[in-house]
């Protein structure tokens, strides 16, 4: 997959850890139980679910949103199956890494306790964090 290469001046880290190690994710509905998170707040939201749920692994890329690539997190299932916790509608792709949740929450929480990307990422142009 092929990614624009304004993420790559927008967002060096994150797209360096995608290309090299990333995949692409089919979307699946979210099953019972699991419900629309809060709105801008996919990286706490994923990581969320994915302390409270077993079996589910914290994702973090880009998903394509309309007609832009947006820096975004999801829960990915044991099938390998991207879960839209914040979108609604949900992307239409998903390109990222996941992450176990022990990975996850070492990298995610800044020192003022909040929840954030686990990638030190410039938001800049059209590259938004949702």
């Amino acid at each position: 997959m092929q990614l624009p290469s304004l993420l790559r001046e927008t967002a060096p880290t994150l797209f360096a850890a995608v290309i090299k190690r990333g995949e692409e994710f089919e979307l699946v509905r979210r099953p019972p139980g699991l419900r629309k998170r809060a709105h801008k707040a996919c990286f706490a939201n994923a990581m969320n679910v994915v302390m409270a749920r077993d079996g589910l692994r914290y994702a973090e890329g880009f998903a394509l949103m309309s007609v832009a690539w947006l820096h975004h997190a999801w829960v990915v299932d044991g099938d390998n199956h991207a879960i839209e916790v914040t979108w609604e509608p949900p992307g239409l792709r998903y390109f990222g890494v996941t992450l176990t949740p022990t990975e996850a929450a070492q990298r995610i929480t800044h020192p003022d306790g909040r929840w954030g990307s686990c990638f030190d990422v410039p938001v800049k142009g059209r590259l938004r964090r949702h």
